[in-house]
C-alpha cells in the first residue's frame, strides 16, 4: 500500500512538474524580442548635420502646412492661442498654456473665446468674451507669398463678429483677427492653427 502510494504521490509531482515546465516553455515562446543594434557612428560633418536638420525641420514644416491647409478647407480645426492682443484696451498677453483661448470651427458653426484670466471679469466671467455662432461667408485666397487667408462670419443671438485667419508659408502658425460687433474693436489671437473633430461639442447658433 505504501509503496503504491509513494508511486502515486511521484507520479503527480512528475506531472505537475512537466505541467509547470510546459508553461515555463510556452511563456518562453510567446515573448517575441526585437533587440536593435545600435546606430553606427555617423560620418557627417558638423555643417552637414545640421543642414540634414535644417531639411528635416523644413519638411515637418511643409507638412504641418499641408495638414493645416486641408483643415481651413474642411471647415474642421481649432486654433489654440499661445498669444492674443486687444485692440480696444490695449491688453496684450503671451506664454498661454490654457485651453480656455481659442478659435474653434466645427461646419458651419464656430465658437470664439478669450479667457484672460487676469482677474477682470468680462462677459463671460473669465476676463474676456464668448461668441457662440453660426458660419457664412466662407472665403479662402492664396496670397503671392505663400500664405493662405480665410475669412467668414460669425452670427449669433449674442453678436456677430467677422474672422480673418492668416497661415502662414511653411507653417501652421496663424494670426486671427476677429472683429466683434456691438462697439468692441478686433481682437488678435496667435497660435498653431490643427485639424480638429468633435461631433460632441455643443454649438449655440
Amino acid at each position: 500500500m505504501k509503496k503504491i502510494m509513494f508511486f502515486t504521490i511521484s507520479m503527480l509531482l512528475g506531472m505537475a512538474a512537466a505541467q509547470a515546465q510546459d508553461a515555463v516553455t510556452a511563456n518562453e515562446n510567446d515573448v517575441d524580442l526585437v533587440v536593435v543594434k545600435p546606430a553606427a557612428p555617423s560620418k557627417e560633418t558638423k555643417a552637414q548635420q545640421k543642414a540634414h536638420e535644417k531639411e528635416l525641420r523644413e519638411q515637418v514644416n511643409v507638412l504641418a502646412h499641408e495638414k493645416a491647409l486641408q483643415a481651413m478647407e474642411q471647415g474642421y480645426f481649432v486654433v489654440m492661442a499661445d498669444r492674443i492682443s486687444d485692440g480696444r484696451t490695449g491688453y496684450t498677453a503671451s506664454g498661454l498654456s490654457n485651453n480656455a483661448n481659442f478659435l474653434l470651427r466645427q461646419g458651419d458653426a464656430g465658437i470664439f473665446q478669450v479667457a484672460y484670466m487676469d482677474g477682470r471679469m468680462g462677459a463671460n466671467g473669465l476676463g474676456g468674451i464668448t461668441l457662440h455662432g453660426k458660419v457664412n461667408g466662407v472665403k479662402m485666397k492664396e496670397s503671392k507669398d505663400g500664405s493662405v487667408s480665410l475669412s467668414y462670419n460669425m452670427v449669433s443671438y449674442q453678436m456677430n463678429a467677422y474672422v480673418y485667419i492668416t497661415l502662414y508659408k511653411d507653417s501652421d502658425h496663424v494670426m486671427v483677427m476677429v472683429n466683434p460687433t456691438m462697439g468692441r474693436s478686433n481682437i488678435t489671437l496667435y497660435g498653431r492653427l490643427v485639424p480638429y473633430r468633435n461631433s460632441s461639442i455643443k454649438i449655440d447658433k
